[in-house]
């Protein structure tokens, strides 16, 4: 199997986000909210210093592969929008429906009642002709026939104003409708744009791809391609040890992940391509995780309930997502489209936390390991089916 060229990935923080993630501490009623707050304030300045350093060395090495690591966070960004839009945009159509559907039961009570109006306006009207001519000929009681027009008079202003309030009603839900259907036209054409971006980035990202072969910077050889393998690896390992060295005391509670070897959900429904411990491209290199085989753009859930320590770009496993679920415990998830959970934030069992990617042909693939005390788990152990 080719292996799949060099990703890296984005930390996305904000003091701000990480404040808004303290308003549900996980799994603890007693979690002290300026504690946590300093917790990751705390753990925000760890990762941004790594994720600098990171992106340093990255920028010294190699120039074009720094520019293709700032395309892939773009369309991460991007997909993260349209994901966005997209929802926003069903809210909008399952509003417009309802409004539409209150909109002709108004239309049908405002017919029925105009209906009934003038049924009662012309019944009213014989039955006071009827009684003039009968109080003429018979001499009828007068009081007794001026209680009637009044009360019919009543009547026929009660329901007029009925007509008015639902004629009010009605233009209302017109107003709230043509607002609905702007608000849906500008997130469909928004959602083009994004498209249209999408697009010209991915053009982008293969004319440099390109460029990197012209300029030898592929690994044709054999050498070349195995020392780019123990660059990965080693580059990956530094990063997991930096993060192992990180304090998350009060921020990473027991989870029990333990507990659940061999009962885990696997992070998306798909064929194992590339086994956990097999050779990478006949090289002396083993695969540490696995690679799956989902179908492209397919949402990546987290495999059990923790803290995300690591979200960015790292060379040869894209963009990347680790998550810390205590006990030493670390899942990684790597060759992603988009991700769309940050440093700092909790995330349950299941959680959406990412798209999955692509390959060169378009079928999708995703990177997957589990690692404890910082060694490399069999995924195939833990997850079950």
């Amino acid at each position: 199997m080719t292996d799949i060229s060099p990703v890296r990935v984005r930390i996305s923080i904000t003091l701000a986000g990480l404040c808004l993630l303290l308003l549900a501490p996980p799994l603890t009623a007693k979690s002290d909210l300026k504690t946590h707050q300093a917790d990751l304030e705390q753990l925000h300045d760890q990762i941004s210093s790594l994720q600098k350093q990171l992106a340093k060395r990255l920028k010294k090495q190699d120039r074009l592969q720094h520019q293709l690591r700032q395309n892939d966070l773009k369309i991460s960004s991007l997909d993260h929008q349209q994901r966005t839009l997209r929802h926003q945009l069903e809210e909008q159509t399952i509003r417009l429906t309802k409004l539409r559907r209150q909109h002709q039961q108004q239309s049908d009570q405002l017919a029925a009642h105009v209906d009934s109006l003038r049924q009662q306006l012309r019944l009213a009207y014989e039955n006071q002709a009827s009684n003039r001519l009968t109080l003429a000929m018979n001499a009828g009681d007068p009081a007794e026939l001026s209680r009637q027009f009044v009360y019919l008079d009543y009547l026929n202003r009660a329901r007029a104003d009925k007509m008015e309030a639902l004629s009010q009603a009605l233009q209302t839900l017109k107003k709230s409708q043509a607002e609905v259907e702007q608000q849906q036209s500008l997130i469909a054409q928004k959602q083009q744009e994004i498209e249209v971006n999408r697009g010209a980035l991915k053009q982008q990202q293969a004319e440099k791809s390109r460029l990197l072969s012209e300029t030898g910077q592929n690994i044709d050889s054999e050498s070349n391609r195995l020392k780019q393998l123990q660059q990965n690896e080693t580059e990956l390992q530094r990063l997991i040890e930096k993060l192992q060295q990180l304090d998350l005391k009060g921020l990473v509670p027991e989870t029990g992940f333990a507990e659940q070897r061999g009962q885990l959900a696997w992070p998306v429904a798909g064929k194992v391509i590339v086994p956990y411990g097999s050779r990478r491209q006949n090289s002396r290199v083993r695969w540490s995780g696995t690679v799956l085989n989902p179908e492209a753009r397919t949402d990546v859930r987290s495999i059990f309930a923790g803290r995300v320590v690591f979200a960015d770009w790292l060379r040869g496993f894209g963009l990347l997502l680790i998550i810390d679920h205590g006990q030493g415990y670390l899942s990684l998830y790597g060759y992603n489209l988009s991700l769309h959970k940050g440093v700092g934030e909790w995330v349950e069992s299941r959680d959406v936390i990412a798209t999955a990617g692509s390959d060169e042909q378009g079928n999708g693939h995703l990177y997957f390991e589990i690692r404890q005390a910082g060694k490399p788990q069999d995924p195939g152990q833990w997850c079950r089916g």
